[in-house]
């Protein structure tokens, strides 16, 4: 049977699906094994991932596959860089809105569990907008974690680590940084269905593919 039902709003959940980063060839992601996605790094520090939680850089199996193992080595250098398909004129022009904090926690959390490790966080913005958020970053610069503003160019090996190449613009100088693992922290996209449930709800998409609010 049909049923009407008087509302004050309509909450549409759609959900969404991960930036795919591979799109951007200059990062090395699925050529460098030790270069992650945001989400490959949150199943790794977890305590029921591959390694127990423990943090630990990909090694070559008999077979020549890369993959995590518990007794692997541990990084003790690790870049964040944040926008991976956001703000980003030739994929996703707006902002996510997540990825600024959920790399300050993954930050965190390899802190927790590497304590000697040194971390750098390269970013365009700091978008700390929700309850707390200020207060947590606040939290992340006095534990010892390097945040350096400024896009990052490019991702190459060098002598078995990675060598990046990236702006510091509060010092008005180009940075060249190795390090042993790089996480990239990877934007959100609308669902694949999304234009689908648009057009049987009758509502418009921005020009992103989210839904649009009525007002």
């Amino acid at each position: 049977k049909e049923i009407e039902i008087v509302v004050g709003n309509i909450v549409v959940a759609t959900g969404f699906k991960p930036f795919d980063a591979s799109k951007i060839e200059q990062y090395g992601y699925g050529i460098f094994p030790n270069v992650l996605t945001s989400l490959e790094l949150e199943r790794l520090v977890n305590a029921s991932g591959p390694t127990g939680g423990k943090i630990t850089m990909r090694t070559q199996d008999k077979k020549g596959n890369w993959i995590f193992t518990a007794d692997g080595q541990q990084p003790e250098s690790i870049a964040l860089i944040h926008c991976i398909g956001s703000r980003d004129e030739n994929h996703n022009k707006y902002c996510s809105r997540v990825c600024c904090m959920y790399s300050l926690k993954l930050a965190h959390l390899i802190k927790e569990k590497i304590p000697r490790a040194e971390i750098y966080e390269h970013y365009i913005d700091m978008r700390a907008f929700g309850k707390g958020y200020e207060e947590f970053y606040d939290r992340i610069l006095h534990e010892g974690i390097h945040l350096i503003r400024g896009k990052t160019a490019k991702i190459d090996e060098e002598d078995g680590k990675l060598m990046l190449r990236s702006e510091d613009i509060e010092n008005n100088r180009i940075v060249e940084q190795k390090v042993d693992m790089a996480i990239l922290a990877v934007g959100l996209e609308p669902g694949s269905d999304t234009a689908s449930i648009a057009s049987m709800l009758g509502i418009n998409q921005s020009e992103g593919g989210w839904l649009q609010e009525a007002s």
